[in-house]
């Protein structure tokens, strides 16, 4: 499954700008903008 060109180029201007404003490479989008460690919670 290959995606349009146009789509293509879509995610590849969002890849950019994430990467320019915040410096993450290859990110095409965010939930909510934080960071959830997938380890599990450890109680006393």
């Amino acid at each position: 499954m290959s995606s349009s060109p146009s789509l293509a180029t879509e995610d590849s201007d969002i890849k950019e700008e994430f990467y320019r404003i915040a410096g993450f490479p290859n990110v095409i989008g965010a939930v909510d903008c934080t960071h959830k460690d997938k380890s599990p919670l450890r109680c006393p």
